[in-house]
């Protein structure tokens, strides 16, 4: 019988750190989006990273700073936000020596050398794009990708609120045919 002593317990915890890093000119990320993208990591997200010309996304820079995003200021031009989120991930494994996973957001598929080279340091890799409404997921460790929606689930009302709900409908139908007698199919 294996028995577990309080002292042990912490040892069974994911050691190690997660770190995200955002093409934020080609792909933002919600606050709703950002805390389910930490739940996919085993580690704790504790660094987040963006990089973008701030000077075009005033308000984002703002929104990503309060958010406790590092953000990173590259020049004005065609893919130099790519290259220098390239750059400094391939260094991520140098900077971070506790780091295990890392959540690389962009939907450039130039990120993907970036995320195979993390891979070959040890990471666990996840390379996350957006889609229309949709958030997918690769991991090429299992070889997966998950694809998640962005919209928000409809909520379904109690058995209170959908019987309230009903008793409102028929008193509608009712007033509109004149009569005490309605048809589900009608409702």
């Amino acid at each position: 019988m294996l028995q577990l002593i309080p002292n042990t317990i912490t040892s069974l915890l994911p050691v190690g750190m997660a770190g995200l890093l955002l093409d934020a000119e080609n792909l933002q990320i919600s606050t709703h989006t950002q805390k389910f993208l930490a739940n996919v990591c085993n580690c704790r997200l504790q660094v987040k990273i963006a990089f973008a010309n701030w000077s075009n996304w005033r308000k984002l820079d703002i929104e990503l700073h309060e958010r406790s995003y590092d953000l990173i200021h590259v020049p004005a031009g065609r893919d130099n936000a790519d290259g220098k989120m390239i750059a400094f991930g391939s260094s991520v494994h140098e900077l971070y020596h506790h780091a295990k996973e890392v959540l690389v957001c962009s939907s450039d598929k130039v990120m993907t050398n970036s995320c195979n080279k993390l891979q070959q340091h040890g990471l666990i890799v996840y390379q996350v794009s957006q889609h229309s409404e949709n958030i997918n997921i690769f991991n090429n460790s299992p070889w997966e990708t998950t694809i998640y929606s962005t919209k928000p689930l409809v909520e379904t009302p109690s058995i209170e609120q959908f019987i309230l709900q009903v008793k409102g409908l028929i008193k509608e139908e009712q007033k509109l045919t004149a009569s005490a007698w309605v048809k589900l199919s009608d409702l």
